[in-house]
C-alpha cells in the first residue's frame, strides 16, 4: 500500500534519528487555516506510529542528540516561530520573539525555515538573516552576523556542524522603486493606451537600477561561528545555496542551485566541484550512503563521484505524481539512506533496495478517530 496524500497535503519536514526512526510533518501550508500532523514512528513497536497535531504550519524537524532510547527526542518550528518540544507528558511550545510573518510580535524580518542541533545547541534559523540559539535558562537569543548585507537580507536555508558549524542560503536582491518621474509617465502611458512605451520605462526603471546595484538574482551566503559571531565565508560560487553536509572538519559539502557543490572547509577555503553539464539544475540535499554522496535535486536523485552526477532512481508509485520524484530531503543514519518525498513519503534505500514506509490513511485524515 503507497502512501496517499490529499492535492495540497505534503509531507513538509522530516528527520531520521536512527534506521527504524524518524519523525515527519504534513500539512496543506495554508497560511488562513494552519494545521501540521507530526507523526512519529518507531519500528521497534507493533503499532509503530505515534501522532500530535498543531495549529501551525511545521516548516522543519530535528531531534536532540541526547536522547534515551524510549526518550521523545523530536523539536518542531513552525514558520511563525514556533517552537514545539514532543514529550510524553505533552507538547512544550516556545516562541521565538520577533520571528514570523503574521505573529502578533513579529518583527518584519520574515519566516523561520528551519531547526537544528549544532555542537550540542539549538539553533534556528531563516528569513531576514535570522540566526536564533535557545539558551536552557534564558530562552532564544538572536545571534550577530558581521556581514551587514547578509544580516539585513540573508535567507538562511541549512545549518549544521560540531567542531565549526556553518549556515547556508541566498542574500535576496534588493530592488530600488521607480522614480516619480518614471511613475508618473508609466500612468500617463497607461491611460492613453500605450503599453509600449509603459514597458520601455519599466526598463528604463530596472537599467537605473541595475547601475546602482540593485535588482539582479539571490547570490550565495555562506556563515562560519568564529566564537560567539558568525562571519561571511567565500563558497566559491554566487549561486543560491540550499544545504550541508559535514563528512569531516575539513570536508564538508554544501549544495545549492545552478548544480553548485561545494567542498572545503572555512580555514582552506571551498571549491566548486560539480560538473559543468551539471549546472542547469537545483540540488537542495545531500548525504553520504556508504562511499557514496547522495544528492538530491527538485525532481531527481542522484550519485555524485566527485566529479559529475549519476542518476539513482527510488522505487515509487507509478500511480502518484506519474512516478516523478519530487524530493523534500535525504538522510543516511545507521547505514541506510531516508528519502522523504514531499508526495511520495518515506523510503529507505540499503544501497541496493528500496522499500517504502507506508503511513495509515486514517493518520493523514484532519478528523483523528
Amino acid at each position: 500500500m503507497s502512501t496517499r496524500f490529499g492535492d495540497f497535503q505534503l509531507l513538509r519536514a522530516a528527520h531520521a534519528l536512527s534506521r527504524d526512526r524518524f519523525c515527519i510533518a504534513v500539512h496543506e501550508l495554508d497560511v488562513d487555516d494552519q494545521f501540521s500532523i507530526i507523526l512519529e514512528y518507531d519500528g521497534k513497536f507493533a503499532q509503530p506510529w505515534s501522532r500530535v497535531e498543531v495549529r501551525r504550519n511545521i516548516a522543519d524537524l530535528t531531534a536532540h542528540p541526547d536522547v534515551t532510547p524510549d526518550g521523545r527526542p523530536y523539536v518542531a518550528a513552525s514558520n511563525e516561530g514556533d517552537v514545539f518540544f514532543i514529550r510524553d507528558e505533552g507538547i512544550l511550545t516556545e516562541k521565538i520573539p520577533g520571528a514570523g510573518v503574521y505573529s502578533a510580535d513579529a518583527n518584519g524580518s520574515g519566516a523561520i525555515n528551519g531547526i537544528h542541533f549544532a555542537d550540542g545547541r539549538l539553533y534556528a534559523f531563516g528569513l531576514g538573516g535570522q540566526l536564533y540559539r535557545r539558551d536552557p535558562e534564558t530562552g532564544w537569543r538572536r545571534l550577530p552576523i558581521a556581514d551587514q548585507q547578509a544580516a539585513r537580507h540573508g535567507s538562511l536555508a541549512s545549518l549544521r556542524g560540531s567542531a565549526g558549524v556553518y549556515a547556508a542560503g541566498a542574500i535576496a536582491p534588493q530592488f530600488l522603486p521607480a522614480s516619480e518621474d518614471i511613475e508618473k509617465a508609466q500612468l500617463e502611458a497607461a491611460a492613453a493606451g500605450d503599453f509600449q512605451r509603459f514597458e520601455e520605462l519599466g526598463k528604463e526603471a530596472e537599467r537605473i537600477a541595475e547601475q546602482q546595484g540593485f535588482g539582479g538574482m539571490p547570490t550565495g551566503l555562506l556563515l562560519h561561528r568564529v566564537e560567539d559571531s558568525w562571519v561571511r565565508v567565500d563558497g566559491g560560487t554566487e549561486q543560491s545555496l540550499n544545504d550541508i553536509f559535514i563528512e569531516t572538519t575539513e570536508r564538508v559539502w554544501i549544495v545549492g542551485a545552478g548544480g553548485s557543490i561545494l567542498l572545503g572547509n572555512a580555514k582552506d577555503g571551498f571549491k566548486n566541484v560539480s560538473f559543468h553539464g551539471d549546472r542547469n539544475i537545483n540540488l537542495i540535499s545531500i548525504t553520504k550512503l556508504g562511499e557514496r554522496m547522495i544528492v538530491a535535486s527538485d525532481y531527481s536523485l542522484h550519485f555524485f563521484d566527485g566529479h559529475m552526477l549519476s542518476p539513482l532512481k527510488p522505487k515509487l508509485d507509478p500511480f502518484i505524481n506519474r512516478n516523478v520524484p519530487t524530493p523534500q530531503k535525504v538522510q543516511c543514519v545507521d547505514g541506510v539512506l531516508f528519502y522523504f518525498d514531499y508526495k511520495h513519503g518515506v523510503h529507505r534505500f540499503d544501497g541496493e533496495n528500496w522499500e517504502e514506509i507506508s503511513i495509515p490513511p486514517e493518520l493523514l485524515r484532519r478528523k483523528y478517530p
